[in-house]
């Protein structure tokens, strides 16, 4: 009941009270005809008053916490409705984020399903493993010998090497070793990785504690870097006057490429002759007591070394030790000299998760231009893999009148390759024609180059396959390029992205 209604029962109430009093029963007939109508008090009539301003009051609170209630609800709905709207539009650019990620995922399934058909292809013709770890010949495969030499016969040279407690205690352990076995002129015994395959020298796997403490000795006075530490040692005893060691260079696909050979003497003194190759000039070095010449690994392709007979007296002693880096996966060895699409190729001592595995070994050298390929980098590795030239048909390489020279770039390019081929005539070259871009100027002079490079006839390099990396427009294919930023609508159309890295990876990993 409202505060209207109230107010209306009270009045009919006050009403009725009235009439009752006013209206004669059959008492008020008994009593005396001279009787008179009672009146209406004036309290009665403040009460009514009083109870009718009340339900106002009450009526007026009531209708301002309406009010009330119906402002907050009103507030609250509009807040839903902001929500709503927020989620509506979270929804749509999930819709729209949705359909780009399925069409990448379309993408990148069609990816996946050209390097399946790389991987069958691959699985049915397996890379060769060289297996020749003793080369003996250094001329090039066109039957050319060296004509440069860029290396020095040693790098380092110092006397007094070991403290005299360390020297002594290297050589009692030498004189009261027994597992010495002769070896053509010699008698020889090694440690750790073993250097001579195939001969009846067992290297133990451990090496002695005085050996352990020269390679520390080593790796502190030379700064070895940590993947070319020391694992092998090789020592050879000579005694007596037909002891000799015949002309020879360390040449072992096993050697790091980058590494040094570290030669120790201890015992009587004698002379190392040093031949150039492509000379035949010799360098003459008087090799004393305890003193110790660094030789680098590529110098081995470049310089022999002997030690003449007679070498020492009848009863003379001399122990000659040499310390190096090996490592199975030199075989394969591999030097990749490439611009900036070649950058997040890692090996795997540089990155654990690296797709060439471990079965690859070997670094990356930057060269944007072909100008920067320095062939002497190239020596010692068994694959040379070379990704440049793009970046020498940009505009900014072009002529006054906008013109690039297409046959002088591809002249630089086959000089450099030469020059390689020269230094490291046992490597094997590997060329990436130059890979396309999303830019059809920039296009046509890679097409034209590349055309230079499948019609030249030579006999001392492989191309690469690149035709998986196109579309239908011969341009790099979407999926090969790198990420592209909707927000800021940048898109690199020349570089490669993941997918174009992985692929790329792939070709080198097959060819090598």
């Amino acid at each position: 009941m409202n505060t209207r209604s109230l107010s209306l029962s009270v009045a009919k109430t006050a009403r009725k009270s009235d009439t009752k009093t006013s209206t004669p029963t059959s008492e008020n007939l008994k009593t005396p005809q001279s009787a008179s109508k009672q009146p209406r008090t004036p309290t009665h009539d403040a009460s009514i008053k009083y109870v009718c301003s009340v339900c106002k009051n009450i009526e007026a609170v009531r209708t301002k916490l309406l009010d009330d209630n119906i402002n907050k609800a009103l507030e609250e709905l509009d807040n839903r409705n902001s929500k709503v709207t927020e989620y509506l539009q979270n929804a749509v650019e999930l819709t729209e984020r949705t359909k780009v990620l399925e069409q990448s995922i379309n993408g990148n399934l069609l990816s996946l399903k050209k390097l399946e058909e790389s991987v069958k292809l691959l699985l049915k013709t397996p890379r060769k493993i060289s297996e020749d770890p003793y080369p003996t010949h250094h001329t090039s495969s066109t039957g050319s010998a060296l004509t440069t030499n860029p290396t020095k016969h040693i790098d380092a040279y110092e006397e007094d090497f070991l403290s005299e407690k360390l020297r002594t205690e290297t050589c009692q352990y030498l004189e009261n070793c027994r597992l010495f076995k002769d070896w053509k002129t010699r008698k020889v015994v090694q440690f750790g990785q073993p250097y001579h395959r195939g001969s009846n020298l067992d290297a133990p796997n451990e090496i002695p504690g005085p050996f352990k403490a020269i390679i520390s000795q080593l790796h502190d006075k030379f700064s070895i870097p940590e993947e070319h530490r020391i694992n092998s040692v090789v020592i050879n005893k000579y005694s007596g006057s037909e002891a000799r060691m015949p002309a020879h260079s360390d040449e072992f696909a096993l050697i790091e490429p980058e590494s040094s050979i570290y030669n120790l003497s201890l015992g009587d003194s004698c002379e190392t002759i040093f031949t150039e190759k492509c000379t035949n000039n010799t360098v003459s070095t008087n090799v004393p007591d305890n003193s110790i010449y660094v030789a680098s690994y590529k110098s081995q392709f470049f310089w022999s070394r002997h030690i003449p007979t007679p070498v020492l007296s009848s009863k003379s002693v001399r122990y000659s030790i040499s310390f190096r880096c090996l490592n199975k996966a030199t075989r394969n060895s591999t030097l990749i000299i490439g611009d900036s699409n070649t950058h997040n190729i890692r090996f795997f001592h540089e990155n654990k998760r690296s797709e060439l595995g471990r079965d690859i070994t070997g670094k990356r050298i930057k060269a944007y231009t072909i100008d920067e390929i320095n062939p002497q980098d190239a020596i010692g590795y068994r694959n040379i893999v070379i990704q440049v030239g793009l970046n020498n048909l940009k505009n900014k390489h072009a002529t006054p009148s906008g013109s690039i020279d297409i046959d002088k770039t591809f002249n630089d390019w086959v000089n450099k390759l030469s020059e390689i081929n020269q230094l490291c005539p046992r490597g094997k070259l590997f060329v990436s024609p130059i890979l396309p871009t999303r830019i059809h100027a920039l296009n046509d002079r890679a097409k034209q180059f590349n055309a230079r490079i499948f019609s030249f006839k030579n006999p001392f390099w492989t191309c690469l396959g690149f035709n998986s990396f196109l579309d239908n427009e011969g341009l790099l294919d979407i999926n090969f390029g790198r990420f592209y930023n909707a927000a800021s609508g940048f898109r690199d159309r020349i570089h490669l992205g993941r997918m174009g890295i992985s692929r790329l990876r792939l070709c080198v990993d097959t060819t090598a």
